[in-house]
């Protein structure tokens, strides 16, 4: 079933378009067309309503070859920011999510999508000083490991200084100022 969300009712905090039942299935599809604008659109802000009831499933874009998936998500997503990468997609017309409902005679749903063209910096610089994370001071970093979250590649160095080679100095180099680069840890062994 296809809900076009040009249509919804609106207030400052929450979008309500009503997903209706669709012959039983378990799946509903809701897109909303993006306004055309100078600025690429790469990230979407989205959560439902009942919680426990319905989830997000797949978060889809529409480019100029068709309808790309960028998010295969979990069965207990229900809210969250989406980020693809306009590398690969270019210039996206329509935003789409696929719903899974775990109780199949629920009638309505409250949605909130709100796509979102950001900017970045094209390099940036993350410091982390070890010591805090030990409560010591008198050691030095054995090694570490960086878990990037987006993209799974993203262009970085690494480095360590001060006393006692504490403080991991991160520098990211963006190949575009439409994609970020997340970092969602950094494991450290100390001497």
């Amino acid at each position: 079933m296809e809900f076009d969300l040009t249509g919804m009712m609106e207030d400052p905090n929450w979008n309500y378009p009503i997903p209706l039942p669709d012959m039983g299935r378990q799946y509903l599809w809701l897109y909303m067309p993006l306004i055309e604008s100078s600025l690429l659109p790469n990230n979407l802000e989205f959560a439902v309503m009942p919680g426990g009831s319905v989830y997000v499933r797949y978060v889809y874009v529409r480019t100029s070859s068709g309808w790309v998936q960028v998010i295969n998500g979990h069965s207990n997503l229900m809210a969250g920011r989406f980020w693809w990468d306009v590398r690969s997609t270019g210039r996206v017309t329509a935003v789409g999510v696929s719903l899974i409902r775990s109780n199949l005679s629920m009638r309505t749903a409250l949605v909130r999508m709100v796509p979102y063209s950001t900017r970045f910096q094209e390099s940036g610089v993350a410091e982390f000083d070890t010591r805090a994370g030990f409560l010591d001071s008198s050691f030095s970093v054995k090694s570490w490991t960086l878990y990037p979250s987006f993209p799974s590649s993203p262009s970085m160095t690494a480095s360590l200084s001060g006393s006692g080679n504490s403080v991991i100095r991160v520098v990211i180099n963006r190949l575009t100022p439409y994609v970020p680069s997340i970092l969602s840890g950094i494991r450290v062994e100390k001497l």
